[in-house]
């Protein structure tokens, strides 16, 4: 006989309850706390305070009738967009528009003006001062970049070729010229080529005097009855020839004696009086 068989037991199905609604409460405003008193106490030397504890800070609800969030912020308008910048053929075709509008060509009046405008000025430049060579030089040059394209503007509008075709031959010729002035004005600028070419000059008018020297001493010679004749006359070249300079120079003469001459410069032309030093 088989053995009972127990019954399951019976779990009861949970009961939930809705929870009761509660009504909100609100304090009352608390009026701040006072704070404590100081203490005082004596000693030999004064009172001294203690000061009170700290307190929590309380919150204090806003006044009745002001807002408790800032007003909205009016709507920003978006910026506008800037406007395209006049480059490459827009701003090719405003000029052209500009030039046809005045029935002349700007880049060909240029390409004829800068390079008359640089001969003026290389040529001031040996009167006034060397920079203006250079200045005009760089004049030439843009003469020259307008005549290229004042004949590709011409090409388009048919105004002033002529006048950027003239540019276009007289800039290189000018500039040729204006290279020229500004080499030579820098050469002779050149301390090193001043002091050169300043020995080259006095080699030259001492070679001058001691030939003049010879010549009238010879002559005098003659008139006197001297048999001895000179034969060559030396003076220092490397002393300047400045008005009142004196020199010393040494005459040579035929029988090989030799003898001294006191030589003064007497004007910045190398004109000058010699004597014989007596032996």
């Amino acid at each position: 006989m088989a053995p009972p068989v127990a019954a399951a037991p019976v779990i009861p199905e949970p009961v939930y309850a809705a929870p009761a609604p509660v009504a909100p409460t609100y304090a009352a405003p608390t009026a701040p706390a006072q704070p404590a008193p100081a203490y005082v106490h004596t000693y030999e030397d004064g009172p001294a305070l203690v000061p009170p504890a700290p307190q929590a800070p309380t919150l204090q609800p806003p006044a009745a009738g002001l807002p408790t969030t800032p007003p909205p912020m009016p709507p920003v308008a978006p910026p506008a967009a800037p406007s395209a910048p006049l480059t490459g053929s827009n701003y090719n075709f405003y000029n052209e528009g500009k030039d046809a509008a005045h029935g002349k060509n700007t880049f060909a009046n240029n390409a004829l003006l800068l390079p008359i405008l640089g001969v003026v000025m290389i040529i001031a430049s040996n009167f006034l001062a060397p920079i203006l060579s250079t200045i005009g030089v760089l004049a030439t040059i843009a003469g020259f970049v307008f005549a290229i394209l004042g004949i590709r503007r011409a090409n388009r509008t048919g105004r002033g070729k002529g006048k950027a075709i003239t540019g276009l031959i007289i800039a290189p010729l000018i500039l040729i010229v204006g290279l020229g002035v500004v080499l030579t004005q820098a050469i002779v600028s050149n301390p090193e080529f001043q002091e050169g070419f300043s020995a080259g000059m006095n080699a030259d008018l001492v070679e001058q005097i001691e030939g003049n020297i010879k010549t009238d001493m010879t002559a005098q010679f003659v008139a006197q009855g001297i048999a001895a004749m000179p034969t060559a006359v030396d003076c220092p070249a490397d002393t300047g020839l400045a008005s009142g300079t004196e020199l010393v120079c040494t005459a040579t003469f035929d029988d090989a004696t030799t003898q001294p001459v006191n030589v003064t410069i007497t004007d910045d032309k190398a004109g000058f009086t010699w004597e014989l030093q007596a032996q």
